[in-house]
């Protein structure tokens, strides 16, 4: 059976913010030309995040771990994105206008990345995967938030996170660890229960893509 329409426009769509996020992380919220390229996939988090959603709706990549590793990406920097403009709501909604574009180009975009998460669940994995993909959560964190990094325009910055207002950021570094701890563990404790809810919004996607279908 070959992958329905609906996913593949899911996967098509994830792929295209992917490319913008990282045009974005270079173009508007200039962090990429400063550092080195091989620290790019640590530093454009959501792009990054989107991008292995694409391949893994896509059916490039279709084992459990990889799936896991595309959900936890979209749950951990999904939420971490959304608190973070929340947090500083000060800063990002000024006006009207301002709160309106936020809101429409990145808050709602990156809780979509949390529900569109329980579709790629798996019902059961091997634990193992889940103290990998905390490890790796953990070392992005530790390198976004503690390590100082010398830029290539000779500017000292302290960790690599993308650019947000200083204030709490020790509040900010903290809701970062615990996603990167608590999402895998929860996958994993919850699974099952998660990956039937994600089945459910599937075969919803499903009859409703047949309903399109048929109507035209």
């Amino acid at each position: 059976m070959g992958i329905p329409l609906w996913q593949k426009l899911v996967s098509f769509l994830n792929g295209v913010a992917g490319v913008w996020g990282v045009y974005f992380y270079y173009a508007f919220n200039p962090m990429l030309p400063f550092f080195p390229i091989f620290l790019w996939p640590l530093i454009a988090d959501s792009p990054v995040s989107v991008l292995l959603a694409a391949i893994a709706f896509a059916g490039i990549i279709k084992e459990d771990w990889f799936k896991l590793l595309a959900a936890s990406y979209l749950v951990k920097y999904g939420f971490w994105s959304a608190f973070v403009i929340l947090f500083n709501w000060g800063y990002y909604y000024t006006s009207l206008q301002d709160a309106l574009f936020v809101s429409a180009l990145f808050l709602l975009p990156h809780l979509l990345m949390v529900v569109e998460s329980i579709l790629l669940i798996p019902k059961k994995f091997d634990f193992k995967i889940a103290p990998a993909i905390i490890g790796w959560f953990l070392l992005n964190d530790y390198l976004d938030y503690l390590v100082p990094f010398h830029l290539s325009d000779g500017r000292t910055v302290q960790g690599m996170h993308t650019f947000i207002p200083d204030y709490g950021m020790n509040v900010v570094f903290a809701v970062a660890l615990f996603l990167s701890i608590a999402t895998p563990l929860i996958f994993y404790w919850k699974s099952k229960e998660l990956a039937n809810a994600g089945a459910g919004l599937g075969q919803f996607l499903n009859k409703l893509e047949q309903k399109i279908l048929r109507k035209n």
